[in-house]
């Protein structure tokens, strides 16, 4: 910032500073900004006497210089949640797994019997899901359910599965795949089978073989046209599949748009050497069925009903079980499926909630 009368002006009319992501900054990183409006300002009081709201304390900002002068307010009310009897109760319970509190033997949480399935296994998990699948379905259907898994593989496994339920015929749609040469452009094909590069798979990538049926979900995988609302992570119902075009219908997103009828081509999409061993180059429609989903994937979305598939795996980090579970607006529609005993690990020596250690807290 500047020291000239423009800037003093323009400052002067700030109120209130909205800063997200504190924790992330550098603790003279703040006290550059406060050092800032102090001489713009004229005025040696913290940020010049604007209102710095900021989002979250962390150890960063605590041992800063500033933080004796920071008054903090905590939020106690979990808006996400109904407020009922049993939701109360489960964001109680969410904050002990959080802090670590009521371990049980070997520093254990135990999930509550209300969180398991009856029938622990895959299929078990997707039959309590998808009641009467093999029926075509509304709009409001799949939009109050999801099922969540922490792996890529198993989401395409689930949705795998779950397609074969649907009614109608199933189309396979096949990529066209090449590798990007150093002057960008494709070739390379005779390095690398065709096969090979059809197996390849990254989270920002459609599958080289999409298995897609008429009615069923998908999900936008890029952001084609914001003003149409075909955005990253817009989820739509397939109503026609040929080899160049999908037509759909938008079904979550802006309301405006849902109900919207859109048309999806095939576009290109590349892949850096970071994401994949090499710099792959895939031809396909931009979706993928949305009938599972990774969890990071439904951050934004709210549903009804969630069900959890944490894969064969003894024992589940606690920060994986705290994402899984602090998303969900209905607690008492959220079960989970667990090969193996029903119990979640802490982390030795670190309390972790949602990737903030209990030490800056």
């Amino acid at each position: 910032m500047r020291h000239s009368p423009h800037y003093r002006h323009h400052n002067s009319l700030t109120k209130v500073v909205i800063w997200d992501e504190v924790p992330m900054q550098h603790k003279k990183a703040i006290d550059s900004v406060d050092q800032g409006f102090r001489d713009i300002l004229e005025k040696d009081i913290p940020f010049g006497g604007v209102t710095v709201v900021q989002q979250m304390i962390a150890a960063s900002l605590k041992r800063g210089r500033l933080w004796d002068q920071i008054q903090v307010h905590y939020l106690v009310q979990n808006m996400r949640l109904d407020q009922t009897p049993d939701n109360i109760a489960h964001a109680a319970w969410l904050l002990d797994v959080g802090a670590g509190k009521n371990l049980g033997p070997e520093e254990t949480v135990q999930l509550p019997e209300t969180m398991i399935c009856d029938d622990n296994s895959v299929t078990g998990l997707i039959s309590s899901t998808y009641l009467h699948i093999d029926h075509h379905q509304d709009d409001q259907y799949y939009l109050d359910r999801s099922i969540l898994s922490g792996k890529n593989s198993d989401v395409e496994d689930i949705n795998s599965e779950v397609l074969q339920r649907c009614p109608g015929e199933e189309k396979i749609l096949q990529s066209a795949d090449s590798v990007i040469s150093d002057d960008g452009n494709p070739n390379g094909l005779g390095l690398y089978p065709m096969e090979y590069l059809n197996s390849l798979r990254a989270s920002s990538l459609p599958l080289a073989k999409l298995a897609l049926k008429i009615g069923v979900p998908v999900m936008l995988l890029r952001n084609l046209d914001t003003t149409k609302g075909l955005c990253n992570g817009t989820r739509m119902i397939v109503t026609h599949i040929s080899t160049r075009v999908l037509r759909c219908r938008i079904i979550s997103g802006d309301a405006k748009f849902a109900g919207s009828i859109v048309l999806i081509p095939r576009i290109n999409m590349d892949v850096s050497e970071e994401d994949l061993p090499i710099p792959l180059r895939r031809r396909q429609f931009p979706v993928r069925l949305a009938f599972a989903m990774t969890i990071n994937k439904s951050q934004v979305h709210i549903r009804r009903l969630y069900q959890s598939h944490l894969g064969p795996r003894k024992h589940i980090k606690k920060d994986c079980k705290y994402c899984l579970s602090g998303n969900l607006e209905w607690f008492t529609n959220h079960l989970m499926s667990i090969a193996g005993p029903c119990s979640i690990d802490i982390l030795n020596g670190l309390q972790i909630i949602s990737n903030i250690y209990q030490w800056t807290l």
